[in-house]
């Protein structure tokens, strides 16, 4: 079901402003996980992939979840459909959470090995541009699919 706006009303509204808290309190919780184990200043060489990836993700999961709070079947994502399925008004939340979580060990285990290995990080430098830009690129065609044009 396309959409003109990105956002709905009423409980549709709720659960996409409880999924955009919960993208936040997952960013906060990376940015202090890596500045404690000392990877968030590698990380900034990243940035414009990361924040297309948090902006284009966060546009394609809250447009998503206004119509897959209440009707899971919306949902392409079997395992986001899961947590609709399971959670309703949180199930973007708690698939966002997850979601940053599962990329972001991935990076952080890639810049761990390039750091102990004295590596300049020129393969770990594509593999994470890749990673950033592919999940960026994989939003933006989900997103596209939810608007009308």
């Amino acid at each position: 079901m396309p959409y003109a706006e990105i956002f709905g009303s009423g409980k549709a509204f709720e659960s996409q402003l409880i999924t955009i808290a919960g993208i936040a309190i997952g960013i906060v919780f990376w940015y202090l996980l890596l500045e404690r184990v000392k990877l968030f200043d590698k990380l900034k060489r990243y940035v414009i992939p990361l924040v297309f990836w948090i902006v284009i993700g966060t546009m394609d999961i809250t447009i998503t979840t206004r119509c897959a709070y209440i009707d899971a079947s919306c949902e392409g994502n079997l395992l986001s459909r899961f947590f609709f399925e399971r959670f309703t008004s949180y199930g973007g939340t708690i698939a966002s959470f997850l979601w940053i979580s599962l990329w972001m060990t991935i990076v952080t285990l890639l810049l761990r090995v390039a750091q102990e290995n004295n590596l300049k990080g020129k393969i770990a430098d594509i593999i994470i541009w890749t990673i950033f830009s592919g999940l960026a690129l994989g939003h933006l065609i989900g997103f596209l699919t939810w608007v009308k044009i």
